[in-house]
């Protein structure tokens, strides 16, 4: 249940089905005096990234599918503000609400330079959708070439989550899923990944020729390796990191607020966590801020709810909850949970108990945790913290449904969909990526899945939102920041609060002489 990390397109990295639980996962120090001697006007210029991963995660494949990401391209991508964006096709939606024609763009190839046809990209989206029913688009009926260049995509019913589902799926060579058709081909896959421009990308060659992708198995080991002139950039700076990289004149540091939300998610079949009003009275408990500016070193913003705070049909100012003490002792005490009503041995008297399961291996989220523990004691509820591996967590307890509460991170990948998977209940014999029992969103949600036009999208967007907050799922508490630090050996374009990542085909390398004058 628990969110996958997006690559620079928006996309789920493929490695972290469930996600990640770290903001971040760098520390680094570095002076311009330990860099290495720049590269002379005729070498190749090369970008060496540096990666570590929580321990929940294989190195290697970490690495491999931060190259993916950039040897990847789909038909579309999800921009900024949540509104789909053409990559390599357009589209048209039929007049019946039941059809999608995409319109491929010409000239592109394959890494090895095959053609990107109709046929082959037909063949690509039906395995990904129609054979192996991969996203919510589920009523997919058959995917097909049409004319010279078009693929006709049809549906037993409106699917507003239909161009959603098309940018998660790379178009990869059918044999060989290495060969894309992205700004980078892959050139050696072992360690360190090595990846080369592709001369024939569609929107012309990078401007770096070759990029290399390391792994480290611990932060130090990654802030020592660009010490050494090992690596000129850091995949991720950690939470803790983040100022002093910030203060280093060597560095260009770039900061952005990802799509992604800490909250604590409530099982609605425990007997008190069913009620809303319990739900409503520990949201009103919460200091948010509080947990922001101790917890998370102010690397964050306060989330309402689960829909991307940037997205074009998110309400502005709707509601939330800002903490109230008080109103949330009133709101117990009138469901009859009252101060010190049970008693448990060993323990303190309280108004009632429930376990959050907080994953061992994703330290950062401990902090997270006392601070929501002390907080709820403070109105008289006593959460229990009970420690499990992040495997455990996402792939048996929160599927089957075996826990009170889950302290976690989620995606929203700026689309809507993520929160049709994530807090839409399950049909009949489908396996829940959380389970919950969660249903009182199911309305706005199945409008939400039907919408296509922008009105059907913004209403479903602002009920979505309401119903959200008067029966809430969970304590969400933060939408997290990442930062990224990078030599100035590069000009990277300004991207604002986006991820540079997206526009890494334009980073320009300087010149020994434009460093020093920058």
């Amino acid at each position: 249940m628990v969110d996958p990390r997006l690559d620079q397109h928006n996309r789920p990295l493929p490695y972290l089905v469930w996600g990640t639980l770290a903001a971040a996962f760098l520390a680094v120090w570095v002076s311009a005096c330990q860099r290495s001697a720049p590269a002379s006007a005729t070498a190749p210029t090369v970008l060496t990234i540096g990666t570590a991963f929580p321990p929940m995660i294989d190195p290697s494949v970490g690495t491999r599918a931060v190259a993916l990401g950039l040897t990847a391209e789909s038909a579309v991508s999800i921009g900024q503000d949540g509104r789909p964006v053409p990559r390599a096709a357009d589209w048209t939606w039929a007049s019946d609400r039941l059809g999608l024609t995409l319109h491929l763009k010409p000239g592109i190839k394959f890494h090895d330079g095959t053609p990107l046809t109709n046929t082959i990209a037909a063949e690509i989206l039906r395995k990904a959708l129609v054979q192996k029913k991969g996203g919510v688009s589920t009523t997919v009926n058959s995917i097909e070439a049409v004319g010279p260049s078009d693929i006709l995509v049809r549906t037993s019913q409106p699917e507003g989550f239909l161009l959603s589902d098309l940018a998660a799926n790379d178009f990869r060579l059918p044999g060989n899923p290495t060969v894309s058709i992205g700004p980078f081909k892959m050139e050696s896959n072992g360690a360190p990944i090595v990846l080369r421009a592709f001369d024939d990308y569609r929107l012309g060659r990078p401007k770096i020729d070759q990029i290399e992708i390391r792994a480290y198995a611990t932060q130090r080991a990654s802030w020592v390796a660009l010490m050494r002139g090992e690596i000129n950039m850091l995949h991720d700076v950690s939470r803790d990191g983040v100022e002093f990289v910030e203060a280093e004149s060597s560095l260009q540091t770039h900061s952005f607020l990802r799509p992604y939300y800490v909250a604590l998610a409530f099982n609605l079949r425990h007997p008190i966590l069913g009620k809303k009003e319990v739900r409503q009275a520990l949201n009103e408990a919460v200091n948010r801020d509080q947990i922001i500016n101790t917890a998370m070193r102010k690397r964050a913003d306060t989330a309402n709810g689960p829909v991307w705070p940037q997205h074009w049909a998110y309400v502005p100012g709707g509601k939330g909850y800002s903490q109230d003490a008080d109103s949330a002792r009133m709101r117990l005490d009138a469901v009859g949970l009252t101060e010190g009503r049970e008693q448990s041995a060993g323990g303190m008297p309280s108004r009632f108990h429930f376990t959050c399961l907080v994953p061992s291996d994703a330290p950062q989220f401990d902090r997270i945790a006392l601070l929501l523990q002390k907080q709820l004691f403070d109105v008289g509820v006593d959460m229990e913290v009970e420690l499990a591996s992040f495997s455990d967590i996402t792939v048996k307890r929160l599927q089957s449904g075996q826990f009170d509460a889950a302290l976690i991170e989620f995606t929203s990948s700026r689309s809507l969909s993520y929160n049709y998977l994530f807090w839409h209940s399950p049909p009949p014999g489908a396996k829940p990526m959380l389970n919950t029992g969660y249903k009182a969103a199911d309305d706005a949600l199945d409008r939400l899945r039907k919408a296509i036009s922008d009105d059907e999208v913004r209403s479903a967007v602002a009920d979505l939102q309401q119903t959200m907050h008067d029966d809430p799922p969970a304590l969400f508490l933060a939408w997290t920041k990442i930062a990224r630090a990078l030599s100035k050996d590069f000009l990277v374009p300004d991207e604002g609060q986006r991820d540079i990542l997206g526009t890494i085909r334009l980073w320009q390398p300087l010149s020994p002489q434009q460093r020093a004058a920058r």
